[in-house]
This record gives structure tokens, C-alpha cells and sequence, in this order.
């Protein structure tokens, strides 16, 4: 009996390092991988390499921000925190999915025929709406969220 739990506990454990291998995995891409034009901002020079999340965080900037507006620091860190609060929310977006298929992967076991049935049942319409969700709020709530931010000043 005792050694059974240990087996759950121990597979729960892969798991979950399972989920935080592609959440750190996401993340380091996030902040190593080049931009789709490493360069083309500042120049040719290696100084001035430019990653994925600043290009995302200027993408964001020149959609969602009047063409007149600059982003401002208030403090010293603050560009710091901004790019890794960015890329820790985009690690958590991308590990979701994961976190899900591993969860079900844990449970299904457990689960009767008709119980797994259910869930694959709403497997796909889950899916869909996640990613529907997602494109909202790229499409619709940002650009809302800074217009009303930018009414207030």
C-alpha cells in the first residue's frame, strides 16, 4: 500500500518536471532566441542584438500605443522587470497546454471509459476556445486595455 503511493507520488513528481522543463525551456526562448531581424534596428553590429522579447515587446508597441507615445521608465530596473514579467507570462501561456495534457495523463488511469470518453469529448471545443481567447484578447482586449490607459492621462 505505502509503496503505491510512493509510485503516484513519484510519477506526479516526472510530471510536474515535466511542466517546469517546458516552462524554463520556454522562457530561455523567449529571452535568447533572436528576433526575425536580429539586426535590423541599431544596425549590423553584435552590440545591438536584438532577442524575441524585445522584438515582441516593440511589436506590441507600435500596435497598441499612438505613434506620438514613447513607454517611459520610472525606475531603474523597471525595463528589466518589464521584459522578464513579459516573458514569464508568454512561458506560462505557451506551458499551459502541457500542464493540462500532463494533468490528464496523471488522472486518466484512474478514470472509467466513460469518464475518458467525456473528457475527449471536450478535449477540442477546450482547445479551441483557449486559443479563441487568446487571440481576443490580442486582437480586442489590449488594444481596449491602452486606449482607456491612454484616455486617462
Amino acid at each position: 500500500m505505502e509503496t503505491e503511493i510512493w509510485k503516484y507520488i513519484d510519477e506526479l513528481a516526472k510530471r510536474i518536471k515535466r511542466i517546469i522543463i517546458v516552462f524554463i525551456a520556454s522562457l530561455l526562448a523567449f529571452l535568447a532566441i533572436p528576433s526575425p531581424s536580429p539586426f535590423g534596428i541599431k544596425g549590423s553590429s553584435i552590440l545591438f542584438y536584438d532577442t524575441l522579447i524585445f522584438w515582441i515587446i516593440r511589436k506590441m508597441e507600435e500596435a497598441y500605443l499612438p505613434p506620438d507615445s514613447k513607454l517611459i521608465v520610472i525606475s531603474v530596473t523597471a525595463p528589466l522587470f518589464a521584459i522578464l514579467q513579459m516573458a514569464f507570462y508568454l512561458s506560462l501561456i505557451m506551458a499551459i497546454p502541457v500542464a493540462f495534457r500532463e494533468i490528464y495523463a496523471f488522472v486518466s488511469p484512474a478514470l472509467y471509459r466513460r469518464e475518458k470518453a467525456i473528457i475527449k469529448k471536450y478535449l477540442l471545443p477546450f482547445s479551441l476556445l483557449y486559443l479563441t481567447g487568446m487571440i481576443y484578447t490580442i486582437i480586442i482586449v489590449l488594444p481596449l486595455t491602452f486606449r482607456a490607459l491612454i484616455f486617462l492621462y
